[in-house]
């Protein structure tokens, strides 16, 4: 099996490939724009052929237009077809963080998974997640993290008032008062991630795991505050 950086000659076939499973991933429409952009890029995006060319997993790395390489590991697929998916999958990650390194990145990209709310209970989300697990920790990706992510969705009224918002410790028994869908985001690097805000890359804002109501608070212990834009908390 061969596992290799893609070249521009190759948008249509890496665009061609999608995801079933129950997680998040990025279609054709999403990898063209962000191609155009330059925050998705050939040699960011790795793929494993078999020994007729045939393509049997993706893998694309996202970066800042910026940037000199990639931050974050944004989709993982591996047809099912091609045997220990777990197994070809670290060994795609390995090739391309190998690369990265050689490139002089100075640290592995993050990889970042997001699932839908109970995932757990969903054999299908919870199988999708296990395989992806197993690839990034082979690959050195050891540490994980999971959070929630709640967001504003469109014809949702914002809460009242005016000014600026303050932040105050979240009571445990609530959830963010306000927020009207959510989701779940896994994460895996090589170094403990859980208490800065920094492990998102700074990524755009549509791109971010903080939320619009709820950010996580720098410093150990900090724990989840919630941002009110204006009169007092439910709680």
């Amino acid at each position: 099996m061969l596992f290799r950086p893609t070249t521009g000659a190759e948008v249509d076939r890496v665009a061609a490939v999608t995801v079933t499973e129950p997680v998040g991933w990025i279609d054709a429409d999403r990898y063209r724009d962000e191609l155009g952009q330059g925050m998705y890029r050939p040699e960011w995006t790795w793929i494993a052929e078999d020994g007729d060319g045939r393509l049997l997993a993706r893998a694309l790395w996202w970066g800042r237009a910026d940037s000199a390489h990639p931050a974050a590991l944004d989709c993982l697929h591996v047809d099912p077809g091609a045997g220990d998916r777990a197994r070809v999958a670290a060994r795609l990650l390995t090739a391309g963080l190998r690369a990265f390194a050689a490139a002089g990145a100075p640290k592995p990209p993050l990889y970042i998974l997001r699932l839908p709310v109970g995932w757990r209970d969903d054999p299908a989300a919870a199988d999708a997640v296990a395989w992806r697990r197993t690839a990034a920790r082979a690959a050195g990706l050891s540490h994980e993290v999971e959070r929630l992510r709640l967001e504003w969705t469109g014809g949702d009224a914002l809460p009242g008032g005016a000014g600026a918002g303050s932040a105050s410790p979240r009571p445990p028994t609530r959830s963010s008062s306000g927020c009207s869908s959510g989701s779940r985001s896994a994460a895996w690097t090589t170094r403990p991630v859980g208490t800065s805000p920094r492990w998102a890359s700074r990524r755009p804002p549509e791109r971010s795991w903080s939320s619009t109501s709820a950010v996580r608070a720098s410093g150990s212990g900090g724990g989840w505050r919630t941002a009110p834009t204006g009169g007092s908390p439910d709680w």
